[in-house]
């Protein structure tokens, strides 16, 4: 379910594109951009949710927080491997990157490419952040989360909108979305810490 949210959240990404933009930055987004995005979470962040979460559930079911704990520092690390080495290739690679991937006409897609690296660390860590909440049991607040990222990408899609009429306000607004859910998780997966600490 997570990670269809996650697709969810990237449909939206393209229907604001078909709504709001020229065919020329539709196209952009369509062939180059929106592939990207959903391979990278298929590989990054939705294993997550099909490996992670049920070993997770598992440790907290047996209070094994341990193992909890080792998890999560093993995916922190994974996370900023994978994020870094991706933002310093779209850094100083993504012009090339698209030049040999996709036909010339797609090269005006890789400042798109650069921004979303820059908050692809949030998607993976998001990841692991819903799986813990879930894990102990905690489902409503998990939805809320995401039901909020979502309402916040349309919102900031807006007041982006304000200050410019580039397709990279799409991508802002996605990032500024996954932003806000690390930062809600976050606060919900410290409550469950204080609150098993005083069990």
């Amino acid at each position: 379910m997570e990670a269809g949210a996650s697709i969810l959240m990237i449909y939206i990404t393209v229907l604001l594109t078909i709504a709001y933009f020229s065919i020329d930055e539709l196209g952009d987004f369509q062939v180059v951009v929106r592939p990207m995005i959903t391979y990278l979470t298929l590989l990054f962040v939705f294993p997550i949710y099909r490996f992670v979460l049920p070993e997770v559930a598992v440790c907290v079911r047996e209070k094994r927080f341990i193992e909890v704990q080792q998890i999560k520092s093993w995916l922190i690390k994974i996370s900023l491997l994978v994020s870094s080495l991706f933002f310093i290739l779209m850094l100083f690679g993504s012009n090339t990157l698209v030049a040999w991937l996709f036909p010339e006409q797609y090269l005006k897609a890789a400042p798109v490419l650069l921004h979303f690296s820059m908050f692809f660390i949030f998607m993976m860590l998001n990841g692991y952040q819903l799986a813990y909440i879930k894990a102990h049991g905690y489902f409503t607040q998990s939805l809320l989360i995401r039901l909020t990222g979502i309402a916040v990408l349309v919102g900031t899609f807006y007041l982006y909108r304000l200050h410019t009429e580039n397709v990279v306000a799409v991508i802002l607004a996605l990032g500024t979305g996954y932003l806000v859910m690390y930062l809600m998780a976050k606060i919900v997966e410290r409550r469950i810490q204080l609150s098993l600490k005083n069990d």
